[in-house]
């Protein structure tokens, strides 16, 4: 079965601290199915919330309002 990718991201980039460098997608939609990347402290515009400070990204609105971010900003859910 074919599948489609939205939001590439390199761990290279978002990661530079590592030395991994590979792409990686937020969403894989494969027929019905989507599949999301774990909940993680960045933003939509790929920024990281709250760096040492697990408490405050807790209680940033991106952690926890992102699935349905990260599908609407893909165009696979309808707005709201």
């Amino acid at each position: 079965m074919g599948h489609q990718r939205f939001r590439k991201f390199n761990t290279k980039d978002m990661y530079p601290d590592q030395t991994i460098d590979n792409d990686m997608w937020m969403i894989v939609k494969s027929g019905r199915h989507v599949f999301l990347r774990g909940q993680t402290g960045f933003d939509l515009a790929g920024a990281f919330v709250g760096a040492g400070d697990p408490g405050r990204r807790l209680q940033d609105h991106h952690l926890h309002h992102r699935p349905g971010d990260i599908l609407r900003a893909s165009s696979l859910a309808a707005p709201g």
